[in-house]
């Protein structure tokens, strides 16, 4: 299949020009830092890697004691709910089977529902159940 001359002369003068700004882009002091973004990964914070070594895929898990960051639970791969103050008389909490306590100088009963016990399986996680 033969195109004809000016069609490939458009074609070559575009990606010419869409690599010369790529290039110019990477090697800019922006470009640089991005390229840098890119080279290193974030660690996976320890939190992260308790949580995801001993839950479950799809399990949800309260956080107590954390700040609003969302990344303990983004690299954990799990979905949970952040408890700033003890969870609301009559609030739903069985879909939940861990507890993270953040801040170990608080007592995680004073979060939870008097129907959930929790039982320690990790230096911060707890399993709880009714």
């Amino acid at each position: 299949l033969a195109l004809a001359p000016a069609v490939t002369a458009a074609v070559l003068t575009a990606a010419v020009l869409t690599a010369a700004v790529l290039a110019l882009s990477w090697v800019s002091p922006l470009g640089q830092s991005y390229a840098a973004l890119f080279a290193h990964s974030a660690a996976v914070p320890a939190a992260s890697a308790e949580i995801r070594q001993n839950t479950a895929a799809g399990s949800q898990i309260l956080m107590v004691g954390c700040s609003w960051d969302p990344t303990i639970l983004y690299y954990a791969h799990r979905r949970g709910l952040t408890l700033r103050a003890a969870a609301p008389q009559g609030y739903d909490l069985s879909g939940y089977d861990y507890a993270y306590l953040c801040d170990p100088s608080l007592a995680l009963e004073d979060y939870l529902p008097s129907s959930l016990r929790p039982r320690k399986i990790a230096p911060n996680l707890y399993r709880v159940a009714s």
